[in-house]
């Protein structure tokens, strides 16, 4: 779906090194991949790259095959791959919920007749239907996040793409988004989530640790998040579990170091006390 292959690519053509550098990986149809990294690693840069908002200095970017430096093929790369951002007041234009989802559409010139069935659609999967008609500064967080979402899924993407989407939202509106993109997933859609928070990136199947400009680490979700030394190297928080069992494990609890989820540590901690 994704293929990056020795992809460099600098903010300012005069710097001695890239900001990032021979950076070779891909992203499957299907998959539900997380890209942690600290702050200023390169992760947003990233998914501007995917989606052709950025151009690549040196190297090959291709999305289904399209190449992003070729302008024609950049317009429809925009519309496969499908951004959501950190705050979602920056994404929302209309005058109303049903407004704001037919923005995108009427600027590809669909017809009315068409647009009204697609924008119910959209508002019905994410949960907004019932307030199309309402203001979008009147929604809360996670509701303006979802309508920003229902907004981009109007422009029918393949990959849809959360920049730190979640991280501005209280916890209801976090849970409600991250729902959401599960049920999305779920579905069949690519789903790229950038994110500092390893309980988020815990969700997706596989995880890619990008650091100073480079993929240092890239795995399964359990591989790379299970690595704690890993994650405080490049000062990253653990994942909540990862916390906890280490800190049992200290304390001299024999867990596995394969536990991962909530539940495996429940049911760890219940075999435990049935044997004392």
């Amino acid at each position: 779906m994704i293929h990056f292959e020795d992809v460099c690519f600098s903010y300012d053509p005069n710097e001695k090194a890239p900001f990032i550098h021979n950076l070779s990986f891909s992203i499957k149809k299907g998959e539900w991949v997380a890209i942690i990294g600290p702050n200023g690693s390169g992760k947003s840069t990233l998914g501007k790259l995917m989606n052709g908002l950025l151009m690549p200095d040196s190297g090959t970017i291709k999305v289904k095959g399209l190449n992003p430096v070729c302008a024609e093929e950049r317009w429809h790369i925009r519309r496969i791959v499908g951004m959501v951002f950190q705050n979602p007041e920056n994404q929302l234009v209309g005058n109303t919920v049903l407004d704001d989802v037919a923005f995108g559409l009427e600027n590809l010139g669909v017809p009315r007749e068409e647009m009204l069935p697609i924008i119910r659609s959209c508002l019905e999967k994410v949960g907004l239907w019932a307030y199309r008609e309402q203001e979008p500064h009147h929604l809360s967080g996670g509701q303006k996040q979802r309508l920003a979402i229902a907004s981009v899924l109007a422009m029918q993407p393949e990959v849809l793409i959360l920049d730190e989407a979640t991280s501005m939202l209280e916890p209801v509106g976090r849970k409600e988004v991250l729902s959401l993109v599960k049920t999305l997933h779920q579905e069949g859609m690519t789903v790229v989530t950038i994110t500092h928070d390893m309980d988020e990136a815990v969700q997706a199947e596989r995880v890619v640790l990008f650091s100073k400009g480079e993929l240092v680490a890239d795995g399964p979700a359990q591989d790379v998040l299970n690595q704690a030394d890993l994650l405080r190297a490049h000062r990253l928080q653990l994942p909540f579990v990862v916390e906890v069992k280490e800190a049992l494990q200290k304390q001299g609890l024999p867990l596995s170091a394969n536990i991962y989820t909530k539940e495996e540590l429940v049911e760890a901690l219940w075999r435990l006390s049935q044997k004392t």
